[in-house]
């Protein structure tokens, strides 16, 4: 009976080993199968993608060829003269300005029509390209917004295509239109229209080109100077240029010139570039005092008025230093204090007159810390004091830490009130009781001293029926 169990076992045991091995090998046959299948799988679809891409492969000479078809059919769409299209290899060094933007593509019809695409800056999204057709006598003839970019008003600026900059002579000073919703765009567009304009002056020689008459006449007033080799930008936004102006002479262009690894820059003022550029060239970034040193006139053209010269030292930039009310100021008229107005307490230096009636006050209030300076920026519209800037400072170590770190506080002591206030110099010991006493006394009344004094300056100016 035991021989019998013992047999049954070893039966038993031999007939698990037989299947578990059966198992195995149907384990390894499967994942065979399934590699196998896998592999056929990759096969085909392996041939079906080299198919395809035999099918529906473009070459890099046949999507050239496509992508000028279809540049063609726009250009032929935004001028339908265009006939044996031309296109002309781009001379970089026009290529791009950092005010306007770009040109990407250039093509000349046979008719002597030139069409530019060319990228305008400042939107919204960011740039628009826009495809500018300019004739031989250098008018604009149409244009089209061939890249809308992110500009989502760009089909409310497309609406006046046709109609907007048709038939106006190119230039880098062309007006800006704008649609009512659209800002942005329309100054993309704008942009778009002077850099096709910049090109095509510079480079197609297309249209008189006063910008770079102006460039060529600083150039040649700093050829024999150490100051030949700096690069000059033109600034666009020439507020100041009536107060620079006289009945004989209109200011045409303002520069900054600049050259890599120079800390120093230059400030060029160019007149009268229509007929005989004069230009005076003074030392940028300097303060009132410093434009009037003997070594700030770098160059000036010898047939220019002394007056002139005179007028450009006296301005202070005031619109670049005053921040939020000034951003719409529009200087009317500049007056530089050379004698009175100065007291042992405060001193004014100049007054820009806007042309809403503002006054921009350029104020010294003495008394200070080690008996130095603060220098202010009061603004006064209607009788009421509007803003207040300081512009500098001598020895005041405590100003930075006490007062203009909490600017905004302190100026409110001043800003919404009538010229006809007298503030107190004294502030009051109880730091609690007043929001604008700082611990900083000494800069504080300085900066006191001079507000009372602007005020006390335009009260004169309105007593006597405006400005003299």
């Amino acid at each position: 009976m035991a021989q019998e169990v013992k047999d049954v076992a070893a039966e038993t045991a031999e007939t698990t080993a037989s299947n578990e091995k059966a198992m195995k090998r149907g384990t390894v046959l499967q994942a065979l199968k399934a590699i196998a299948v896998l592999v056929v799988i990759c096969l085909v679809c392996g041939a079906l993608l080299a198919l395809c891409n035999d099918i529906f492969y473009i070459s890099p000479e046949e999507r050239a060829r496509r992508e000028e078809a279809k540049i063609n059919a726009a250009l032929k769409e935004v001028y339908p003269e265009l006939s044996n299209p031309e296109t002309v290899t781009i001379n970089k060094q026009y290529a791009a300005n950092a005010m306007y933007g770009s040109v990407k593509k250039v093509v000349r019809s046979e008719d002597g029509v030139y069409i530019i695409a060319a990228e305008g800056i400042g939107g919204y999204g960011g740039s628009i390209t826009v495809l500018v057709v300019i004739g031989s006598d250098a008018k604009i003839i149409n244009w089209k917004i061939s890249d809308v970019g992110g500009e989502t008003y760009a089909n409310d600026v497309s609406k006046h295509q046709g109609e907007w900059y048709i038939g106006e002579q190119i230039s880098t000073d062309i007006a800006l239109i704008k649609h009512g919703g659209a800002t942005m765009t329309s100054t993309a567009l704008n942009n778009a229209i002077k850099m096709a304009s910049y090109y095509a002056m510079n480079v197609l020689n297309l249209g008189s080109n006063p910008q770079k008459d102006a460039e060529d006449a600083i150039a040649a007033l700093l050829a024999d100077t150490d100051y030949a080799d700096y690069t000059f930008a033109v600034n666009s936004d020439l507020k100041y240029r009536a107060a620079l102006s006289d009945e004989n002479n209109a200011m045409s262009y303002f520069f900054v010139g600049s050259k890599e690894g120079a800390s120093e820059t230059l400030d060029a003022y160019v007149y009268n570039v229509e007929t005989e550029a004069k230009v005076v060239i003074l030392k940028g970034n300097l303060g009132y005092t410093a434009r009037h040193e003997q070594d700030a006139v770098i160059a000036k053209s010898e047939d220019i008025a002394d007056e002139l010269v005179t007028k450009v030292q006296d301005l202070n930039y005031y619109e670049f230093k005053i921040h939020g009310y000034l951003e719409d100021f529009r200087l009317a008229q500049y007056i530089a204090i050379t004698d009175g107005w100065d007291t042992d307490d405060a001193r004014i230096n100049s007054v820009c007159v806007g042309e809403d009636g503002a006054y921009v006050v350029n104020a010294t209030g003495k008394g200070g810390f080690a008996s130095g300076t603060v220098t202010v920026n009061v603004v006064i519209k209607d009788g009421v004091i509007a803003d207040l800037n300081v512009e500098s400072h001598e020895s005041q170590s405590y100003l930075s830490d006490h007062i203009l770190n909490i600017w905004d506080t302190f100026k409110m002591l001043f800003v919404s009130n009538g010229i006809d206030t007298k503030f107190d110099t004294t502030p009051p010991v109880d730091e609690g009781s007043t929001p604008g006493h700082t611990g900083a006394t000494y800069s504080e009344n300085a900066i006191i001293r001079a507000v009372n004094y602007a005020c006390e300056y335009v009260k004169s100016l309105t007593e006597q029926g405006g400005t003299n």
